[in-house]
């Protein structure tokens, strides 16, 4: 191999600069020009005004078909789809926290909040988070008088919450008194903490009857760390499986809709917990159980 000379040396940091200068002056590049970008060749480059834009801010620079981004051994590519003309990465975005978000005209402005937060900004400055969604098909079972999930548990990574941040669980299924009434207690665990319960006395049911249940649980936290707080509530709808539905006590018909509010104090955030919805029975006679179907967990 030969040597690397001055003069190739300068054509190729040419060649950089007029690839560069281009982008940021909203040229329009061939893809036969422009097969790759060599990230770390521009960065180091020595600053130079001539093609340095003022802030070191790229704007709107416009690529015919497709171009490479390189870092090292890593690549990503950028394409524009002719079709429904929007561009196309095959990598992940990372954003950048800011703290401020300027207000787009027309359009939704995508930005991290300085947590790390997916969120939007409209027209007129109006700014929320996105809310982020799991679900899950798997079924839960609840038959002792301990606490046992009747949803799929979330793994919460440690660290992850804010001030703010509100989580929010659904779950449906069926449960079967058995042979004798029992209490069925419902909780929302949310970070390793059952402060939100909502027992339901075993008078509001029917011996040997199937029932449908339907359970959403919340919490919004006031602050976070290793003594963090949280604002939630418990919504429970019972029905009758199969059955006309009454608000009539003890009646083959039982049916009806509660509700338990709670503010849970002392929360440990910065370790790792399984959020879920749970259930307990006052007691195992008659073989009492209750099973759940789905969860669905949002965050935001």
């Amino acid at each position: 191999m030969g040597n690397y000379t001055v003069d190739q040396a300068q054509r190729d940091i040419a060649q950089l600069r007029y690839l560069y200068q281009a982008l940021i002056n909203n040229a329009v590049i061939n893809q036969e020009t422009v097969q790759s970008l060599d990230v770390n060749a521009l960065m180091t480059m020595p600053n130079n005004d001539s093609w340095t834009p003022s802030g070191g801010v790229m704007t709107s620079p416009t690529i015919v078909n497709a171009f490479t981004l390189k870092n090292g051994a890593n690549t990503a590519s950028v394409s524009a789809d002719a079709s429904n003309a929007h561009a196309i990465f095959d990598r992940e975005i990372e954003l950048a926290g800011i703290s401020t978000p300027a207000t787009p005209s027309g359009a939704v402005r995508v930005f991290a909040d300085t947590n790390g937060d997916p969120n939007f900004v409209v027209p007129g400055g109006w700014a929320g988070r996105a809310v982020t969604v799991q679900t899950d098909t798997s079924q839960n079972t609840a038959n002792t008088t301990g606490f046992q999930s009747i949803s799929k548990g979330i793994n919460i990574p440690g660290g992850s919450l804010r001030a703010g941040t509100f989580m929010r669980m659904t779950s449906g299924g069926t449960f079967s008194i058995g042979t004798t009434s029992q209490v069925l207690t419902f909780a929302f665990n949310l970070e390793a903490n059952t402060t939100i319960q909502l027992p339901i006395g075993s008078a509001e049911f029917a011996v040997s009857t199937s029932f449908w249940w339907i359970a959403q649980g919340f919490g919004v936290f006031n602050s976070v760390g290793a003594s963090g707080d949280y604002f939630g509530g418990l919504h429970v709808a019972l029905g009758v499986s199969g059955g006309n539905q009454a608000t009539v006590a003890a009646t083959s018909q039982t049916a009806g809709g509660f509700a338990a509010y709670g503010h849970a104090t002392s929360v440990d955030t910065t370790g790792t917990h399984t959020s879920a919805i749970q259930a307990k029975w006052g007691a195992t006679t008659g073989s009492p159980t209750i099973s759940g179907f789905f969860t669905i967990f949002e965050r935001g």
